[in-house]
């Protein structure tokens, strides 16, 4: 490995191959007249501009090759279009001027384009939606995309949840790269934040075919913010306020961009108090502390394109617990250090990517190193079971080549291999000190005319797993020394049909997998929070997924509908199951069983901006997903959701300009399809309010958002939290979600 990334140092020795340029106007369809300040990207290349005041705008040093160019302007619809840098043709681009935001181009994927130009079910989540939303974390924010969802251990824990499969079923990546923040159990959150980033892709349902193991459920991606527009240096602080946990959230991030480098630093920090139930009670240790730190070094040499980045993160999460609800209520609403039982996790990740074009192919070579630490620090009460100290390190290589297969095709092969290992340093240990190898080989064809697109695939994988002996036989605590191989091959096969412009059909049929985690094949120990003693099973198989999905996309000027249904059945399907057996402590124990599972749904979504009131967009959403497994329905499956909005914008309001109001609804339903071991959950209606835009603050040009989620302080409990009452061992004891929460968000550009 180190000799790899030595070897691809090189990309800083100069090139003597010859670079090409992009230029062109970009004006109004219907008045013809030039635009200026549009932003002109290309996202393969990560390199930008800006019009001037005539539309023109010129983007040099560019390899040869055919590229996505995304052009976006505040009311119009952003255009995506294919250029060639071979050719010296200047581009006339006309935007349409639209209320309705058309899809962002999406780059999870191997051949970066629209949504519409797939043939998977894929969405996106910008950063300012993610601003404007007020959500706590990350993946509260996700819950805005329909079909997604989170399941959640207080406000700070939670984990996404895509069409009803979470955890170790959907695969998190930054920037390309898998990211596992030890996931395995359900009270482990996803553990990231929204600093530095520039949007999330969402690919809904399995894509081993793209990315290998555990991408059952789809695909997390988060995507950094873009590099400055070139000749540029850009600077910025945000400051956000959640009255509801008294949170302070803030960041500060400087770039600047050259013709053949960039570079970017950012840093945030956020601080949050227990939050407060729609009654205004205090729900203890719910709180939350942490920072994240992101650097890059970008370059760009005639037909080679390259990055090095450096994450940092880390969090303390405060764990909700069963004797919380026992304890009298203590008047500390502004206490928030990590004084009771609570999650320690912290990462580095260290990548570099490099793209290497000849002709009209093209070599990505990319490598990395995560190391991930999670710490469960017990309390007072429980500070005699011990810490968990838990430490995983990965490295990851996948090398890609990609060419032309003919004039209407594109081929890509690939190969990919990581390496894990997973260590004990703490009192308590659930899960073994383990060794992992996974490495796979795949290929990709994608075939498109002028109304079709095809897209297929084969990947195979070949998965190695080894644990080293611990303990006493028989006793709490004991692993054995176990060797496990697992191996599949999965593949997919899409079609997307266009008989007009605006309209898309799109269907896919793909297959997912995952080897069962160390968790499931070797637990031995006490789960705190619950006091469940889980036992893992070593014969467990590993789980395969073939799912179906049908979807149809419209798009207009004033109107838009999207509407996807998909069908999952999972092979092997594994899950916790409790048992009457109790340890010689007393502790129950819980087993780790498996079954056929089929999960099945969709989601719709409508916007309208009328012809005679282009200031407004209604938005109507809503998710369905229904989940069984021996006849049985599977617990913590998300409720039918539905949800609905008004959106107003005016170019100048007050002293406000590029401003908007947004009022929303949410209506979750009554969740009626409960496991045998779960309750019904009754349904729920919140009301959120937001109004903002854009303001010169001492200087400098400042976007503002005033919010309110949960406006009525509705008193309620989510079916995916899992501290909702009814979900400890005392049925007595339980919390609700958080109440009204009144929350005010700053972005200042410094220069």
């Amino acid at each position: 490995m180190n000799r790899f990334i030595l070897l691809l140092l090189v990309v800083f020795v100069p090139s003597v191959f010859s670079q090409h340029s992009v230029r062109g106007k970009i004006t109004d369809q219907s008045t013809r007249d030039p635009l200026d300040r549009v932003i002109v990207y290309i996202p393969d290349l990560q390199k930008g501009t800006m019009t001037a005041d005539d539309g023109s705008f010129t983007i040099e040093k560019l390899p040869a090759g055919r590229f996505q160019m995304q052009c976006s302007r505040l009311g119009y619809r952003t255009a995506t279009i294919s250029i060639s840098t071979d050719s010296e043709t200047e581009l006339a681009i006309e935007l349409m001027p639209s209320p309705i935001k058309a899809d962002d181009i999406i780059i999870t994927a191997p051949y970066t384009a629209v949504s519409e130009k797939t043939t998977y079910p894929v969405a996106s989540l910008n950063k300012e939606s993610i601003d404007r939303g007020g959500a706590l974390t990350l993946t509260e924010s996700m819950k805005q995309i329909p079909g997604i969802d989170q399941l959640s251990t207080g406000s700070g824990i939670a984990q996404p949840v895509i069409r009803g499969l979470h955890g170790n079923r959907v695969l998190t990546m930054i920037n390309g790269f898998r990211f596992d923040n030890q996931q395995w159990q359900d009270e482990h959150g996803l553990g990231l934040s929204d600093v530095g980033i520039d949007k999330l892709e969402i690919i809904k349902g399995p894509a081993s075919l793209l990315y290998g193991s555990d991408a059952m459920g789809g695909v997390i991606h988060v995507i950094d913010e873009k590099p400055a527009l070139i000749g540029q240096r850009e600077s910025d602080m945000g400051f956000k306020f959640l009255g509801n946990t008294y949170g302070i959230v803030t960041d500060y991030g400087i770039k600047q961009s050259m013709d053949d480098h960039y570079w970017k630093l950012r840093a945030g920090f956020q601080s949050h108090a227990d939050y407060i139930d729609g009654h205004s009670k205090r729900v203890p240790n719910s709180r939350l502390l942490g920072g994240d730190l992101k650097t890059e070094y970008g370059w760009n040499r005639p037909n080679l394109i390259g990055n090095l980045r450096y994450d940092f993160s880390y969090y303390a999460f405060g764990i909700v617990e069963n004797e919380e609800g026992k304890k009298e209520e203590e008047e500390r609403p502004f206490a928030r250090g990590a004084e009771e039982a609570h999650h320690g996790v912290n990462y580095h990740l260290l990548t570099l990517q490099n793209t290497f074009f000849k002709g009209s192919s093209k070599w990505m070579i990319d490598a990395g190193i995560h190391l991930n630490n999670r710490k469960e620090i017990e309390g007072e009460e429980e500070k005699d079971i011990g810490d968990l100290d838990m430490q995983l390190l990965t490295y990851a290589l996948t090398v890609k080549y990609e060419r032309p297969w003919s004039s209407n095709s594109i081929m890509t092969l690939g190969a990919a291999g990581t390496l894990s290992s997973n260590s004990n340093n703490g009192k308590r240990v659930i899960i073994p000190d383990a060794s992992t190898q996974e490495f796979s080989g795949f290929a990709y064809l994608k075939h498109q005319w002028d109304h079709f697109l095809i897209e297929e695939g084969v990947r195979a994988n070949a998965y190695h797993l080894s644990t080293d002996q611990r303990g006493e036989i028989d006793s709490m605590g004991y692993f054995s020394k176990t060797s496990k191989n697992y191996s599949t091959i999965n593949g997919a096969l899409g079609l997307a049909y266009q008989p007009a412009e605006s309209f898309t059909i799109k269907t896919n049929f793909s297959s997912g997998y995952r080897a069962p985690n160390l968790a499931e094949l070797m637990s031995n120990g006490l789960h705190e929070g619950t006091l469940h003693y889980e036992v893992g099973d070593s014969k467990l198989k590993s789980e395969q997924n073939f799912e179906g999905d049908l979807g149809l996309i419209y798009r207009s000027e004033s109107w838009s509908f999207d509407v996807s249904g998909f069908y999952n059945r999972v092979k092997d399907f594994i899950y916790l199951s409790p048992s009457n057996d109790t340890t010689a402590q007393g502790y129950r124990k819980y087993y780790f069983l498996q079954s056929d599972a089929t999960l099945k749904g969709g989601e719709a979504v409508v916007e309208w901006s009328p012809v005679s009131l282009r200031r407004l967009t209604l938005h109507s959403a809503y998710a369905v997903v229904i989940a069984k497994r021996s006849g049985d329905y599977i617990p913590l499956m998300p409720a039918d959701k539905w949800t609905s909005s008004a959106l107003i914008r005016f170019s100048k309001w007050s002293f406000l300009k590029e401003s908007f109001g947004k009022v929303e609804l949410v209506k979750a339903f009554r969740q009626s399809r409960e496991a045998d071991s779960e309750n019904e959950t009754p349904g729920y209606h919140l009301v959120n309010l937001s109004v903002g835009g854009k303001v010169r603050f001492i200087g400098h040009d400042t976007e503002v958002t005033l919010g309110c989620n949960n406006l009525l302080s509705e008193n309620y409990y989510d079916h995916l939290s899992r501290i909702k009452p009814g979900s400890f061992n005392d049925p007595a004891v339980g919390f609700n979600n958080p109440g009204r929460n009144i929350y005010f968000n700053l972005r200042m550009t410094l220069q």
